[in-house]
């Protein structure tokens, strides 16, 4: 019988956390690694027993006991496992970014880690007030101990190498994907009707994505949208899904509509079901992406899929992503953004161009073809490829 690799993946961040990015993210890569457990030993490792999520049950489940103390307890958790764990993998797998000094204690012969990209650094100075993914000491770790570092995209990797100095041949680049059984063009009348009898939206509305946080770029978002009324009386409502978060942008962000006088114009949705996000894509006119960095931008994807021209920043992962199927403007300049806005908006042939070229663009991106390249990565780690 031949060799069964033996690799752990950390999934505590997919545990009960519905339809954040990362959960989802972890949850479809398990759900893609049950097709290679004819080659793959996995182990799913986290911090609590989930017993209504069948995931555990399909493969060998691993639960880190916790030690109860008044400050440090998952990392002396962690050290405590790691030094008594008897069992010793091929491959640790850390599925998202958010690791403890202590990481390259695993028990294991290779480690790799999702960092997704280099962080809100690459995108530039007026970035620095957001929170890195992980603090300077914990680079170092990464760059000394991390044997595979995974980026959602060419840019992502590209910032792992030069902002973060990873070695280039530990950086791995694996796309993210789009659930296709979720994301596919619903009837726009129906999904209007759906919206404004359960959301209280009015149609013809624009879309935008991106919870309040300065990266997302919600703020200049807000400064495009009143020059489109001012300049052109567009009757639009604006809709932005993601919902409030960081305190202070999210202050920021209201106090410029409401300085705009555009409180009944602008609604900010935080849409905790992930199967309604087809219905918002499908009615609105477009979706506007206006973020200034991402790592890879799932929306713009999600929207391509239902059949919604997107308008998105120039730059980023979204460049690469969005190839030739968006129209994209300079993510600093409101008047910019606003001009590609209006131009897509007024033009229905570019609108149907967005259209046909988003749904090729945006086959590639499965959740299959990113657990499949995953499972690959594991093999190669543990010298079987």
């Amino acid at each position: 019988m031949a060799y069964k690799p033996t690799v752990a993946v950390v999934t505590s961040e997919m545990d009960r956390r519905g339809a954040k990015g990362t959960a989802i993210a972890i949850r479809k890569l398990v759900e893609g690694l049950l097709l290679w457990r004819d080659r793959l030993d996995i182990t799913l490792v986290h911090r609590c027993a989930i017993p209504e999520d069948p995931l555990y049950q399909a493969f060998t489940e691993c639960i880190i006991p916790q030690v109860s103390t008044p400050r440090f307890s998952r990392i002396i958790s962690d050290v405590r496992f790691f030094l008594t764990e008897k069992k010793r993998f091929d491959v640790w797998h850390y599925a998202h970014p958010k690791v403890y000094p202590t990481f390259f204690l695993a028990p294991a012969k290779r480690i790799a880690i999702t960092l997704c990209d280099g962080g809100a650094i690459t995108a530039g100075k007026d970035l620095t007030m957001v929170r890195d993914k992980l603090n300077a000491f914990e680079w170092w770790l990464v760059k000394r101990f991390c044997d595979a570092s995974i980026a959602v995209s060419h840019f992502g990797a590209r910032g792992l190498i030069e902002t973060r100095g990873l070695r280039a041949d530990r950086v791995h680049t694996v796309y993210n994907g789009v659930d296709g059984d979720l994301f596919f063009p619903r009837d726009k009348k129906m999904s209007q009707a759906d919206i404004r009898q359960r959301f209280g939206i009015v149609s013809p509305f624009l879309m935008a994505s991106g919870r309040l946080d300065p990266h997302k770029n919600i703020d200049r978002l807000i400064q495009a949208y009143a020059l489109l009324v001012r300049q052109h009386a567009l009757p639009h409502p604006l809709v932005i899904a993601g919902g409030e978060h960081m305190p202070e942008y999210t202050k920021q962000v209201r106090d410029r509509i409401k300085h705009e006088g555009l409180e009944h114009r602008v609604h900010i949705l935080r849409i905790p079901d992930d199967a309604d996000m087809p219905l918002f894509y499908s009615a609105a006119e477009m979706l506007i992406f206006p973020s200034l960095y991402e790592g890879f931008g799932l929306p713009l994807v999600e929207a391509m899929r239902c059949g919604t021209p997107v308008v998105a920043s120039q730059g980023s992962s979204l460049s690469e992503v969005g190839g030739d199927a968006c129209v994209y403007f300079d993510p600093r300049d409101p008047q910019d953004m606003a001009s590609a806005i209006y131009r897509l908006l007024q033009d229905d042939a570019l609108q149907q161009t967005c259209v046909r070229r988003g749904y090729i663009q945006s086959q590639p991106f499965t959740w299959k073809a990113h657990a499949d390249a995953m499972a690959q990565l594991y093999l190669t780690l543990a010298g079987q490829t």
